[in-house]
């Protein structure tokens, strides 16, 4: 399973992969009160909310950018729900690319035999 908080959800790994210098980054917040989760009932829940970005620059395609929101929904239940949408910077400003939904589980999961 990928490691959500340095993972890429929307990059054409093929369009963007080089074998030069890149720069990447990746940077997430969880919050327990900031949209959705100022619903009390949702807090008890146990819903975090997160906000990620994503960065890449190669030597091809400068500044492709994602920027995500999701939802946790509870302990018992290890679901994430995210919409994500990027963004590449060029000489006039940013342009949308795409918007994408994602649904996983929120930790890995093991089984003892």
């Amino acid at each position: 399973m990928e490691d959500i908080s340095s993972s890429f959800r929307l990059v054409d790994y093929y369009q963007y992969s080089t074998a030069k210098e890149y720069v990447e980054a990746h940077t997430s917040a969880d919050f327990r009160q900031l949209l959705l989760t100022q619903l009390t009932i949702l807090r008890t829940l146990g819903v975090k909310e997160n906000f990620f970005v994503n960065y890449l620059s190669t030597p091809s395609t400068k500044n492709y950018t994602e920027l995500g929101y999701g939802l946790d929904i509870g302990i018992r239940f290890p679901i994430r729900f995210e919409v994500v949408s990027s963004f590449i910077a060029g000489n006039q400003g940013f342009s949308y690319l795409q918007t994408g939904f994602k649904i996983g589980l929120t930790r890995n999961l093991s089984f003892a035999k």
